[in-house]
């Protein structure tokens, strides 16, 4: 793909990561006297989002032609997707009143998207920094 929609695609993805987070932090705001709110607000991460993070980190940089390497850019580029599920399942958890998290949406989901967001994110840092 080109730069610029690997560009395009991290920018929109970081703005998505950072509407999510905003939307959760408001609703944890707003749950400060509603317990069962907060149980379901909890911030947790589940092994989908973190096998999705750094398995889209992996592809993004493949994808974009780079050696994948451990140091701390590729740590950089895993906070955001890491982040980003987790506050994800936490807002599928509440909208779907789901306080064990035992549907497959609010499971699945969110690995998911942090699949891609991982996917967009890497190869965007890999091809700015090119």
């Amino acid at each position: 793909m080109f730069t610029g929609v690997w560009e395009f695609a991290a920018i929109v993805s970081l703005a998505i990561a950072t509407l999510t987070l905003a939307a959760y932090c408001f609703l944890k705001i707003r749950a400060r006297r509603d317990a069962r709110k907060r149980k379901i607000l909890r911030f947790e991460l589940p092994v989908t989002v973190a096998f999705g993070s750094i398995l889209g980190v992996l592809i993004g940089e493949l994808m974009t032609g780079r050696y994948p390497h451990a140091d701390l850019d590729e740590l950089k580029t895993l906070i955001v997707p890491l982040i980003f599920g987790m506050t994800s399942r936490s807002l599928i958890m509440y909208c779907l009143k789901d306080e064990q998290g035992v549907h497959s949406v609010s499971k699945y989901v969110p690995g998911v998207s942090s699949l891609l967001t991982a996917i967009f994110i890497a190869g965007g840092t890999t091809s700015l920094g090119s």
